[in-house]
């Protein structure tokens, strides 16, 4: 008591027990390591040793020991490699028969491993996982028991399935370890094995629902570990493992045969086992594209045709005749399965969504690589299809078959589910076509389609709440646009599109919503079904949505629309549809709707919208007639939805989309109409797409410069692209010509070609400027013209005949110079890209396609120097013509400038003349000189006496600082003028104080 119990015996253990171990050997061969823990290897001797090898004992003793010491705390990271050796060689002994006990330790001791390793290290993780993934291989090998029909085989496949589970739901990173290991394959494969044995069992009695237990605990773990995409494609390894499970759900006489004998009743009739096996492909075929191929072909496998050896005529002497391959057997099993599940008791809701789970598998089984399989799969009644669209119809439009009356469906919400998937079955069905489609088209699926989207008042369907009938009504309107577009046909002889544009009538009447006594809906409607996200038309914001007049009812227009837009789309019997929608007034009502929805621009609204536009745009396309039927009011439509602002885009509600639609309308509904094409002329058609491309994103234009391009052969579209103007703001005088140079060199610099928007001449050794390369290849010349802008752009400037418009610098005459050689350049690397495909080939061309050859590149040559030589030309000549301007606007600058230039020399020397001392002495010297120069002499005195000179001079303020070269006196101011010589002296008094005399 109070010691440390150890493995084997307590540590208090008599004597005369130590002295019973054999010599040599120790009593307590597991003692503790030294770190304290177990003692692996020891065992591993016990186990292994030649003198204990066979003493069942001994190893029974301490296997119980080993496992009951980890059952609680689980095993040591470092102890699993140890584990998994100890494990190996215990289910050796327990396959040959050795002891059942050592199935019963080797279960035991394998069961720890669903706990948590103890004492991981960082460090070693990647070796311990290996060592698990090593344990759970071992533990795999217990399973994949070829001839393991003993009740022994049975009890430890139990035990063994049992840890297998608990590991995978121990932690999410076991089922990774999992995938790694072969448990899934072995599992796969002991679920085949145990099934073909049980269908070889000829007892129905309720013992053989026991021995059928196994197998129901081998699915039920299966399709838990197959819920990780790594464990459901290793289940597939085993080509035969899944089939023959679905085999034993179905009591088909092909499934009978691939077993063996037949399906047991306790198999096919028990639900747990039916879930799991429909559980595990589910999960098979959602584990990826790859995986659920391989789970299709699978399951689509059939068994090989029989040979029919008396021949046809049943004499048996003619040729053995090949007859056809029978249906795969797993799928006529599901077949059966399903018709089984559809017609039982679904008293329970368990059983109501395993019916729908079935389902939903054969939704997702159903592909184009599976069409044919599934069309030819059979149950006892019938095929699998029209299992499908009988019980998709029933309720509502039941037959006469016997199984309309065993199909029970509700309004539960597990019925309304089950609608649903199979209407997406049937849908997927008529998509994959071949036989599908045949079967689609026998059951009455395109009726009640219609009879959904009629909305007759008082009609009795189903009992379904408000929210159901509208989604499955918004359902239905999708599924017309399917069905009806497989089944052409189909859908005229029932007036589907009379019913359809009834539908669009209705959806657009303004009717008041019913509200209760305090003014609220009592039906929102529209945010319901999948198909529609809510509905805004209430046009103030303030109101609360449900409040506005015909709210709800946008839900089902824009279905009606996509519903109309896929018929129309339709290959081979759009025209048919075209013409009958054309017939009954659809081009009107859609026009109407067009302009009723030109001011809305909420997301709902612009889909609504972008439906019409392509719808209208490929109803023109169907004939000129069509066409013309557009009218003054629809051009002006269309060329206003195509004026959207470009930066609304950026909101990525659906304005970029809707612009994308009214160029496709007016392409389709313009071009080749001559009538059409003088009124879109006429409204500034032509101008609005000029200026769309001016503002657009790159990726919008290929389309507007095709639709240009196609207008160019009216007269007058060149006298428009002539005088067009960019409306940007400072842009008025950028021409087409800009705009175009500007688009073809975007496009050459996205595709890599050299000098792409830089004054650039073609270098000598470029024979191909038009590859990014520089050199052709064998093949996408020709393609380039179609995948590119560059030769739309081309048709354009030839349509205005490369006119030098005002305003182009030398640098774009230089690329407008290379556009106009464009065809020319591209017809040289057409016969390159022929010679190097010859060349690649093998193929040596005749004497004369050689000088075709040779010519062809040698023209090319010569083409390349002459655009060369025309770019250095126009570069020159811009080059001068830059020189010239600025010497001619440096000269009128000078002029403008020669008065101010004076003002400013004269000021320069006034300032010197006057801000220095020496030089004013020398102005006031010449100053007094020329005075004295200008001075003319006195007449001599007459006897009238004297002249009188005091008032000759200049007032005594004389305060000039400017001194002229010469000083003139008038005649008052000559002396002896006045006639007095009393005072024959002038005295001046100039700025610096002294005077100036004067005799």
């Amino acid at each position: 008591e109070g010691k440390v119990e150890k493995f084997g015996r307590s540590s208090a253990m008599p004597s005369s027990a130590a002295a019973a171990g054999r010599a040599g050997f120790p009593t307590n061969p597991a003692e503790t390591t030294a770190d304290g823990g177990f003692n692996f290897g020891r065992v591993v001797k016990l186990l292994t040793s030649k003198h204990s090898a066979d003493d069942i004992d001994r190893h029974t003793h301490a296997l119980t020991r080993l496992a009951k010491v980890h059952e609680k705390t689980g095993y040591r990271a470092a102890d699993i490699s140890d584990l998994a050796t100890i494990a190996e060689i215990v289910l050796q002994k327990a396959c040959r028969g050795l002891n059942p006990t050592y199935a019963q330790n080797f279960a035991a001791i394998v069961a720890p491993i669903a706990l948590p390793l103890r004492d991981v290290r960082v460090s070693t993780r990647a070796t311990d996982d290996a060592n698990v993934c090593r344990l759970l291989n071992v533990v795999a090998k217990a399973l994949d028991d070829e001839d393991g029909a003993t009740q022994d085989t049975a009890q430890r496949e139990k035990h063994v399935v049992s840890t297998v589970l608990q590991f995978a739901r121990a932690d999410p990173h076991n089922l990774d370890k999992l995938a790694s290991s072969q448990i899934p394959v072995c599992l796969a494969a002991a679920c085949g094995r145990v099934a073909k044995r049980l269908a070889a069992e000829t007892s129905d009695s309720i013992n053989f629902a026991e021995e059928a237990a196994p197998l129901n605990t081998l699915t039920f773990v299966l399709s838990e570990i197959t819920r990780h995409p790594g464990c459901a494609a290793a289940v597939l390894e085993s080509p035969t493992a899944l089939p023959d499970l679905i085999c034993c759900i179905g009591a088909t006489p092909s499934s009978r045969a691939r077993l063996g004998g037949r399906a047991p009743v306790a198999l096919y009739t028990d639900e747990d086992f039916i879930g799991s096996v429909i559980e595990i492909m589910w999960n098979t075929l959602e584990a990826g594209h790859d995986t659920a191929s391989r789970a299709r072909a699978q399951l689509s496998a059939r068994p090989a045709p029989a040979v029919d050896e008396g021949g046809s005529g049943g004499g048996g002497d003619g040729p053995a005749e090949e007859k056809p391959a029978p249906p795969p057997p797993a799928l006529c099993a599901f077949a059966d399965c399903f018709h089984r599940l559809c017609i039982g008791s679904h008293a329970t809701a368990a059983a109501r969504q395993l019916r729908n789970d079935t389902a939903t598998v054969l939704m997702l089984l159903i592909d184009g690589s599976t069409a044919e399989a599934v069309a030819a799969a059979q149950c006892p009644v019938g095929s699998l299809l029209s299992t499908v669209a009988r019980a998709f119809t029933t309720a509502e439009m039941p037959s006469k078959h016997p199984d309309c009356k065993k199909m029970r469906l509700s309004t539960v919400s597990e019925d309304f589910e089950f609608h649903k998937i199979l209407q997406s079955c049937l849908e997927r069905a008529t998509a994959v076509g071949g036989g599908c489609r045949a079967a689609v088209a026998q059951g009455n699926v395109l009726g009640l389609f219609l009879e959904y989207a009629r909305r007759r008042d008082g009609r009795k369907m189903r009992d379904w709440t408000e929210p159901q009938l509208e989604e499955l009504e918004l359902l239905a309107t999708h599924g017309l646009g399917v069905v009806g577009s497989a089944l052409p046909e189909l859908f005229l002889r029932l007036r589907g599109c009379t019913v359809l544009l009834e539908l669009i009538g209705w959806s657009t009447e303004v009717t008041a919503p019913t509200v209760d006594a305090g003014g609220r809906r009592l039906f929102r409607g529209a945010g319901n079904g999948p198909l529609s996200t809510g509905d805004f038309s209430a046009t103030d914001r303030s109101q609360a949505v449900g409040t506005a007049a015909n709210n709800g009812r946008r839900a089902y227009l824009l279905q009606a629309l996509r519903c109309m837009r896929r018929l129309v789309h339709h290959d081979s019997h759009g025209q048919d549809l075209v013409r009958e929608l054309v017939d009954q007034g659809a081009m009107a009502q859609l026009l109407e709707l067009l302009d009723s929805l030109l001011d809305q621009n909420d997301k709902f609204a612009l889909w609504i919208q972008e439906e019409v536009l392509h719808t209208l745009a490929q109803i023109c396309r169907a004939s000129e007639h069509n066409q013309e039927l557009l009218g003054e009011a629809g051009i002006r439509t269309l060329i206003a939805y195509s004026q959207h602002d470009v930066a609304k885009f950026e909101r990525n509600i659906g304005y970029r989309e809707v612009v994308v639609a009214a160029v496709d309308a007016l392409w389709a509904g313009v071009v080749s109409c001559h009538l059409n094409e003088g009124m879109f002329l006429e409204f500034g058609g032509l101008f609005a797409l000029l200026d769309l491309l001016d503002v657009e994103p790159p990726s919008m234009h290929n389309a507007v410069l095709g639709c240009i391009s196609d207008l160019c052969g009216y007269a007058d579209t060149r006298k428009q692209l002539i005088h067009w103007r960019s409306p940007r703001p400072g842009a008025a005088s950028y021409t087409t010509a800009h705009l175009l140079i500007r688009l073809w060199e975007d496009e050459e610099r996205r595709l890599g070609i050299e000098g792409a928007g830089e004054a650039f001449v073609i270098k000598e050794d470029d024979e191909f400027p038009l590859l990014p390369g520089g050199a052709p290849g064998v093949t996408g010349t020709v393609d380039e013209v179609t995948e590119t802008i560059r030769s739309k752009v081309y048709a354009l400037l030839a349509c205005i005949e490369f006119a030098k418009l005002p305003g182009l610098s030398g640098r774009e005459l230089a690329v407008m110079e290379k556009i106009k050689f464009y065809l020319t350049l591209k017809a040289g690397e057409v016969w390159a890209e022929v010679k190097n495909a010859l060349d690649e080939a093998g193929v040596e061309p005749t004497a004369t396609d050689v000088e075709l050859l040779d010519n062809g590149i040698s023209a090319n040559r010569e083409h390349v120097a002459n655009l060369r030589e025309g770019q250095k030309a126009l570069l020159s000549t811009e080059l001068e013509q830059q020189t010239k301007d600025l010497s001619n606007t440096f000269d009128d600058i000078a002029f403008r400038h020669y008065a101010e230039e004076q003002a400013a020399t004269r000021l320069a020397e006034t300032v010197v003349r006057t801000s220095e001392h020496d030089k004013l002495l020398d102005a006031r010297q010449r100053q007094r000189e020329q005075i004295a120069t200008s001075r003319l002499k006195c007449e001599p005195v007459t006897d009238a006496g004297a002249a009188h000179h005091e008032s000759e001079g200049r007032p005594e303020s004389y305060n000039g600082t400017v001194f002229p070269s010469q000083l003139l006196l008038s005649g008052l101011l000559q002396p002896g003028a006045d006639g007095s010589a009393a005072d024959d002296t002038i005295r001046l008094e100039t700025a610096l104080g002294s005077e100036i005399e004067a005799v």
